[in-house]
């Protein structure tokens, strides 16, 4: 069933290539979209992003573009993120966080998302730990299979879990039947490591 608001032909992938153009540099991809760029492909309608870049600049050109957005600013005293611009594009909910972890800007990789389109990405490091460091269930659904499918990130995701303190709840998803026999993936979505580095080289 349509969505109110979304137009049929258009999918996430192809929003979220419209939407990182539209956004201040440097930008780079995170969330369900950014998982499944490094292998775990589960269906989401919202795209999210993480850019440095102050809320009004990112709501200036999203408003040149069309699209309406508000902004909204956390108090990080008390653990929330810093900044987050937020709204709706062609049906799809968008986040455009203030990273909320530190970002290495020049690891971000540039991966395909689908049909031919490329996006640039944080990398699988980054992303774990923004998985982490937010805790929801669905967050550490994603970082299980993230490690099952790039099992030389296990122990680092360990570390993390335990720095952010959620190593228990994580070996909890890791040991639920429901989450061992589940296989959403297809291994031709699966960017392997030379084609990171590949990504990763043509960086701007």
């Amino acid at each position: 069933m349509k969505r109110k608001g979304r137009k049929a032909e258009v999918a996430p992938h192809e929003v979220a290539v419209r939407l990182a153009s539209l956004l201040p540099e440097p930008n780079a991809l995170i969330g369900a979209l950014a998982v499944a760029a490094h292998g775990y492909i589960r269906a989401t309608d919202d795209i999210d992003f993480v850019s440095p870049a102050d809320p009004k600049e990112i709501q200036a050109r999203l408003a040149k573009a069309g699209i309406a957005s508000k902004a909204r600013r956390g108090d990080v005293l008390e653990g929330d993120i810093p900044s987050v611009v937020y709204g709706r594009a062609d049906g799809f909910r968008f986040d455009v966080l203030f990273p909320p972890v530190p970002i290495d800007w020049s690891r971000t990789v540039i991966l395909p998302l689908a049909e031919g389109s490329r996006l640039r990405v944080v990398d699988l490091d980054t992303l774990v730990r923004l998985k982490l460091r937010a805790g929801g269930p669905q967050d550490l659904i994603d970082v299980v299979h993230l490690v099952r499918l790039h099992s030389d990130i296990e122990e680092r995701a360990f570390a993390l879990a335990d720095a952010y303190g959620v190593r228990e709840r994580l070996e909890e998803w890791l040991a639920d039947p429901r989450i061992r026999s589940s296989e959403p993936v297809a291994s031709r979505h699966r960017p392997s490591r030379r084609s990171r580095e590949r990504g990763r080289s043509r960086q701007r």
